[in-house]
Parts: C-alpha cells; sequence; structure tokens
C-alpha cells in the first residue's frame, strides 16, 4: 500500500468493516491446507458444482482485472525456454544465439544497462 493508491475491496459480505466469512480466521488452526480435498469427497459430483466454488470464494481469492495496466514496473511475471543472468560479453552471446534458435529468452541485468564489461571497453562486435 501507499499514498495515492487506489483500491477497492473484494470477497465481503456484507460490507467490509461486517464481514460475514471473517469467522473464517477463528477456525484456520483446525483447517489446515488441503483438508478440504479429505473432507469433501463424497458426492463426488458436487466438488466442482458447489464444493470448490464455495472453497474458492470463502478463501478471499479476489479477481484481477481485464483493463490493461498503463504503469510499468521493474517485475514481470514471464516465461521463457532460456532466463540469462548477465549481459556481459557471455550472456549477450548466449542470448543472440538462443534467439536466432528459436528460443523464446529472456535476458536479466541489474544494471541499468545491458553490456556488462563491455561498457567500459570502446572496440566494435561485429561491425
Amino acid at each position: 500500500l501507499y499514498d495515492g493508491l487506489e483500491a477497492a475491496s473484494q470477497n465481503r459480505w456484507p460490507s467490509l468493516r461486517h464481514d460475514v466469512m471473517s469467522v473464517n480466521q477463528l477456525f484456520a488452526p483446525i483447517f489446515v491446507a488441503g483438508f478440504y480435498y479429505k473432507t469433501f469427497m463424497w458426492p463426488a459430483k458436487f466438488w466442482e458444482a458447489i464444493y470448490e466454488p464455495a472453497i474458492r470464494r470463502a478463501a478471499g481469492l479476489g479477481r484481477a482485472s481485464g483493463i490493461a495496466d498503463p504503469d510499468h514496473y521493474d517485475k514481470a511475471w514471464a516465461h521463457c525456454d532460456v532466463l540469462i543472468a548477465g549481459s556481459g560479453p557471455a550472456g549477450l552471446a548466449a542470448a543472440l544465439a538462443a534467439g536466432r534458435a528459436g528460443a523464446r529468452v529472456i535476458l536479466c541485468e541489474e544494471d541499468f544497462v545491458p553490456g556488462g564489461r563491455l561498457l567500459s571497453d570502446g572496440g566494435t562486435i561485429d561491425g
């Protein structure tokens, strides 16, 4: 949370101040992770129709907005075939080779610009 953040509560009923489902906090010590997989086994057809939706609502899982976020972040939830840590000469060469081979590549660098020690060298690579 930070100053100026616009947020809205989810998964509360009837209101955030008087949330009936907050009673679940009292039972947390006996509702260990995965207890419902053993408890709500019968009848099996109730799992998808009744049990799982009720458990998800009670867990307080929110919903992500479908609106594109205009902000930029220094972290991402991303997937790749090859992850390369460091953008020095070896990292850049590895990223280039993997990319040319058709792999989805993420090149990570802790500095502000890629290049590593190449940034202090005045030479040219490949032309």
